[in-house]
Formats: C-alpha cells, structure tokens, sequence
C-alpha cells in the first residue's frame, strides 16, 4: 500500500494526537496500552482516517472510542480468536463468503439466522463472533477497497429466536456497535 504525501501529513497528526492522550494520562490503562501499541501501525491508522474521509479529529475519537469499547466497557465481546462456536456454525451452514464476487467486485457475506439454535447459542456469543468478523474485515485491504455485500435470511425466524432479543438486549448489541464503528 503506497502512502501519499497528504496521507503522511495526516498521520502525523494523528500520531500528535495519540501521543497527547498518552502525555496526558488519560484512559484507562489497556486503552492507553493499546492506543500505544497502535502510534505507529501506518495501516491501521488509515483504515481509521479513511472511514472517517480524511478528518484526523473524527478518525482519533472513532479509534480512542473503539479502544474505550473494546478494553472498558464491553471486553467480553471482542474476542482475540474466533470464538469456538463459530466453527460449529460454519459446519452447520449458518454463514459463510461466497466465492463469486457481486458485479461491482464486492465479497458476499450469507448469514442464515434461523440456523441459529439461541438454546444453544447466546445473544453475546452472537455478537462476539459480529464484532470478531467485522474488525476482520476492517483490516482486510480488498475488504476495505472494493467493500463487503452482507445477506441475512431470517426466514424462519421464530419465537424461540424472538423472545431472546429483549430492549435491553438489543440495545446493548446496537451500543456495541454504533459507538465502535
């Protein structure tokens, strides 16, 4: 990946920005730890600044939220592996990326939901295999370039699958991800 002159620059002040947080002593200690061990990774830093169009402010409080979310509030669903039961889904054909491409280059994701035994599968192992996948797909330069078409059939879909997704429930899972991402 070629950096341009302007992409340098706006590193730049990004790392400035980083490097104030970490003078200042804020954040809790695996945010500041994180954030540390990020200062210098060219391509994540991108990934941030691109999302947010280039805006260094927008991109630095996206990443230092995305920090806060991951490491404070909600560890439990940002796992460093896939979780386990990911791999039983995937043998069960709950989801999967297709091989064939869109018409506009773009992977395929196919997610069928009332595959998804929530006896067996909880609402947080849910999201934890989301969250794992889509930080996943974040750092994915063909993910991120050509951009991520995503399926979910939810035919089938039942009370047994309803009466598990609760206000509270759903907010969290909607908390989640609106302030990560």
């Amino acid at each position: 990946m070629e950096i341009t002159a302007n992409e340098r620059e706006l590193l730049a002040e990004m790392r400035k920005s980083i490097q104030e947080f970490l003078d200042d002593g804020e954040g809790s200690p695996k945010v500041r730890e994180y954030l540390a061990s990020v200062v210098e990774d060219d391509s994540l830093l991108l990934i941030y600044l691109k999302g947010r169009k280039y805006r260094v402010k927008n991109a630095w409080e996206t990443l230092k939220r995305n920090a806060e979310v991951r490491f404070n509030d909600y560890p439990e669903v940002f796992p460093e592996y896939p979780p386990e039961i990911l791999y039983s889904l995937q043998k069960k054909g709950v989801g999967g990326i297709l091989k064939a491409r869109d018409e506009f280059g773009r992977r395929v994701i196919c997610v069928n939901s009332a595959e998804v035994n929530p006896d067996e599968v909880s609402i947080e192992q849910v999201t934890a295999i989301s969250t794992h996948s889509a930080d996943r797909l974040l750092m994915d330069e063909d993910a991120m370039t050509n951009g991520v078409v995503y399926v979910q059939n939810n035919d089938g879909i039942g009370w047994k699958h309803i009466k598990h997704y609760t206000l509270p429930v759903m907010l969290r899972a909607l908390n989640i991800f609106w302030v990560k991402y």
